[in-house]
């Protein structure tokens, strides 16, 4: 058996896009432990191609950064003079994000996002009701959130409320969180 020693070599690697803006040695929890306020405008569409205008809110507390809860509201008239004149919804929801990442942009500026679903039950209450007595529905969506800052985020959500009637909407909601973000190991 023949043994030939060798010089060892190593060659120095730079971390380009998209691995320069992975985290190194930690990450932020950019949801745990705080509250996040937001107020959408977005559209509904009802039975029929009823296209409404959407007007909501939603409050938010994240007790673990891929776990919510809370509150999300909307209401929707519709653009013609048909019956129901208006929709007002409001519904206990639970938020689970899945997939929770970052991106970089220009070599410098990073933001993170996340994909998720919510799911709750909802009170449905129609214009057009003898009485305004509500009606419950299921609430069910996914959507998508950017953090611009630590204190501010923008999210597209779609949302279907089940019903009697079905209602499909599509809304851009602008978040402001409360509370200090986190260091995470």
């Amino acid at each position: 058996m023949l043994l030939v020693a060798t010089q060892a070599s190593a060659q120095e690697l730079y971390l380009t896009q998209p691995l320069k803006a992975a985290p190194g040695g930690g990450h932020f929890h950019w949801r745990e432990r705080r509250w996040s306020l937001a107020p959408s405008v977005g559209a509904a569409l009802q039975s029929r191609n009823r296209v409404s205008l959407l007007l909501g809110s939603e409050g938010l507390y994240h007790p673990m950064n891929w776990l919510g809860f809370g509150i999300y509201s909307h209401f929707s008239k519709p653009f013609e003079a048909s019956r129901p004149p208006w929709r007002l919804v409001l519904a206990p929801e639970l938020v689970v994000i899945p997939y929770a990442h970052r991106v970089a942009l220009f070599d410098a500026i990073y933001f993170p996002y996340d994909l998720h679903v919510e799911a709750g039950p909802a009170r449905v209450w129609s214009g057009g009701q003898p009485g305004l007595r509500g009606e419950w529905a299921v609430l069910a969506g996914a959507g998508f959130n950017a953090f611009s800052a630590s204190f501010f985020s923008t999210s597209l959500d779609y949302r279907a409320v089940i019903g009697r009637a079905v209602e499909h909407t599509l809304g851009v909601s602008f978040g402001f969180w409360l509370g200090k973000r986190e260091l995470g190991e």
